[in-house]
């Protein structure tokens, strides 16, 4: 498992910025970012929390090149198709579009500490209280940022 996520952290490292700064106007014009909560019975608290970003667009061939090239998963509706990504694939993309977002870099922001938290809860003296708290405020944020069309 290790040599795969080192694989694809390796696999992310061979763009340049301008396939940075391509997929973040992307993002910025057709994309989303979210946080999650999921219910999850193997979460001792039932739930769990998930970052998301998605890119959709009617051009199937571009999203097989993202996931060919970062990873992820498409789906399809109608004639129009959707690219998505999570967890640590979703912490290393954001933090390489963020210098490159212009309409989408606060929900970049907050996602990415939705990250940190999440990966945190794994540490000693995690308090999940208080982190959910932090996660729904996050989660509320974006939430309202996305209604807005922005």
């Amino acid at each position: 498992m290790k040599s795969a996520l080192k694989n694809k952290e390796e696999k992310l490292k061979d763009h340049d910025n301008l396939f940075w700064a391509y997929l973040a106007g992307m993002m910025d014009a057709n994309g989303c970012i979210m946080i999650t909560k999921l219910k999850d019975p193997k979460a001792s608290r039932g739930f769990s929390w998930q970052v998301n970003v998605r890119v959709g667009c009617k051009n199937g061939s571009y999203l097989e090149g993202l996931k060919e090239s970062i990873g992820g998963c498409i789906s399809k509706s109608g004639n129009s198709h959707q690219w998505r990504i999570g967890g640590n694939t979703a912490r290393v993309v954001l933090s390489k579009v963020f210098p490159y977002l212009i309409i989408k870099q606060k929900q970049c922001v907050w996602a990415i500490k939705a990250l940190e938290l999440t990966r945190g809860h794994r540490k000693r003296g995690f308090d999940s209280i208080r982190t959910d708290k932090c996660l729904n405020t996050l989660c509320l944020k974006i939430s309202t940022f996305n209604q807005k069309g922005i």
